[in-house]
């Protein structure tokens, strides 16, 4: 008799333990206003911004090309995108070559 109210508590907790981490998958670690996205990892600040555009437009490529990343894939701005895209192959084109452009 023992035994069974034993299985009986152990079925109720599994239950009681499945429908929690449900509820916690759902609700627990989803926000609704930042969606979780590998992209996020590409994301500049502001003041990062502007020390990478400083630095691009100084001539550095790699600069320009974390804002062609920022740009392109994490704020999804094509159009800023595609600018320091191109800039970064100019740049990149130029340092690999040892030329300037």
């Amino acid at each position: 008799m023992k035994r069974q109210g034993i299985c009986l508590n152990v079925r109720r907790l599994q239950r009681i333990l499945a429908a929690s981490l449900c509820l916690f998958q759902f609700l627990g670690c989803h926000d609704f206003q930042h969606p979780i996205s590998q992209n996020e990892t590409l994301r500049l600040t502001q003041q990062e911004i502007v020390m990478y555009t400083q630095r691009a437009n100084a001539g550095d490529a790699d600069a320009a090309n974390r804002l062609w990343m920022h740009y392109d894939f994490a704020e999804r701005d094509h159009e800023h995108g595609v600018f320091w895209k191109k800039r970064y192959e100019q740049l990149a084109d130029a340092r690999d070559h040892g030329g300037h452009k």
